[in-house]
């Protein structure tokens, strides 16, 4: 890595030096930046579950703005799924509702992927009033 202080790695990454004996440094001294700039956001250390997120998605871009810590690698995945894919979030608790079909049976909002459902398996769903059929 030569001398330099501020290295970009082939995966996007800004490495930064730190010293072989700052906790967050690999064997060569160097450390991510972006989890140097998420501890001095949070003012204290990472703890083992965290993990740091690029807002944008731009792994160069570690302004503070766009630094985010996620709670474990759970939340951290999620904020990579695309924003209107309506999956469940780890926190979020999976409540019943009611078969589309109109049966009145009740089913869990998502299945065991975090995907959502509105029917019950082998259930069609009730085709709305203004739907006509020739």
């Amino acid at each position: 890595m030569g001398c330099e202080n501020r290295v970009k790695r082939q995966d996007g990454y800004i490495l930064i030096k730190v010293g072989k004996d700052h906790h967050l440094a690999h064997a060569d001294g160097y450390a991510f930046e972006h989890r140097v700039i998420a501890e001095k956001n949070l003012k204290r250390r990472l703890e083992k579950n965290e993990t740091v997120h690029h807002i944008n998605g731009i792994k160069d871009d570690n302004r503070p703005s766009n630094i985010k810590v996620c709670p474990s690698r759970a939340h951290h995945i999620f904020e990579h799924r695309a924003e209107n894919c309506n999956r469940k979030h780890p926190d979020e608790k999976n409540v019943w509702i009611e078969c589309a079909c109109g049966c009145g049976q009740k089913l869990l909002k998502y299945g065991s992927q975090g995907r959502p459902k509105k029917a019950i398996d082998g259930h069609r769903f009730k085709a709305p009033d203004y739907i006509y059929r020739i």
